[in-house]
C-alpha cells in the first residue's frame, strides 16, 4: 500500500508509529491450507491504502503506518510459532505501536492477545472477537490451534470472560454445550441467528453497549 518499511523497534520509536502491519505466514492450524500466502497477497493489493468509502478517512494520512515485515514461523510446530509471536507482539506493542497481524491461519488470536497481555497485564483489557467460530474447544488432540484460541485465553486468565464479546457465531462449532460454557465464563456472544431475528443495527447497538 505504499507504507514505509520498519525493521526494528528503534524504527517504530523514531517514526512514532501508530500501526505496525506484520505478516505471520503460518499454515499449521486446522482446516484449509495455503493461508501462509496471506501476508504477501495483502501486500500485493492496490486497495489497502485507499480512503475509506464510508468516512472518506485516508488511513495513511490519519495514522503513521509501517510494514514491519514478517514474524518467523516454525513450519513444524504451532507451539514454537506461537511462543515466538507472543514475544514479538510484546516487543512491538512495547514501543506504543499497535501490531496488526496478517495471517496466516487464525490460530494467531492466541499469541496475538497473549503478546498484548505481556505488555499491559493479564485481564487488563477487553476482547472483541468477530468470528464465525467461537474458538472455545476445550477438547481435542491439539494444544494450540484456531479452535482452542479463546478457550486458552480464558482458562489462563489472559482475558476475563466478563470483558469478552464474540460477534457473528454460526456453524457446527456453535452447539449447546459451547454456548453454555461461554455463558458460564460470562462471555457475551451474538450469533448470526440473532442478527437475522433482531436485525444488524439492534445487535450492533447491544454489542457497543457491552
Amino acid at each position: 500500500g505504499g507504507a514505509p518499511v520498519a525493521i526494528c523497534p528503534e524504527d517504530l520509536l523514531a517514526g512514532k508509529v501508530d500501526v505496525a502491519i506484520v505478516g505471520v505466514p503460518g499454515n499449521t492450524s486446522s482446516g484449509r491450507r495455503d493461508a501462509a500466502n496471506g501476508p504477501d497477497a495483502m501486500r500485493g493489493m492496490n486497495t489497502i491504502a485507499l480512503p475509506d468509502v464510508q468516512s472518506l478517512v485516508k488511513p495513511f494520512e490519519t495514522l503513521s503506518v509501517v510494514d514491519y515485515g514478517n514474524f518467523a514461523v516454525d513450519i513444524m510446530s504451532n507451539e514454537r510459532t506461537a511462543s515466538h509471536v507472543v514475544a514479538m507482539v510484546a516487543e512491538t506493542a512495547g514501543t506504543g505501536a499497535i501490531p496488526m497481524l496478517v495471517g496466516g491461519d487464525t490460530s494467531l488470536l492466541y499469541p496475538g492477545v497473549s503478546g498484548v497481555a505481556r505488555v499491559l497485564g493479564n485481564g487488563s483489557f477487553g476482547l472483541l472477537h468477530f468470528s464465525a467460530h467461537p474458538d472455545a474447544e476445550g477438547r481435542g488432540g491439539h494444544t494450540i490451534s484456531d479452535r482452542q484460541a479463546l478457550f486458552l485465553l480464558l482458562e489462563q486468565g489472559i482475558v476475563e470472560g466478563s470483558e469478552t464479546v464474540e460477534v457473528g457465531l454460526r456453524g457446527p462449532a456453535v452447539d449447546a454445550d459451547t454456548l453454555q460454557w461461554l455463558r458460564d465464563k460470562n462471555v457475551r456472544y451474538h450469533t448470526m441467528a440473532e442478527f437475522r431475528a433482531r436485525g444488524s443495527e439492534s445487535v450492533m447497538d447491544r454489542m457497543l453497549q457491552e
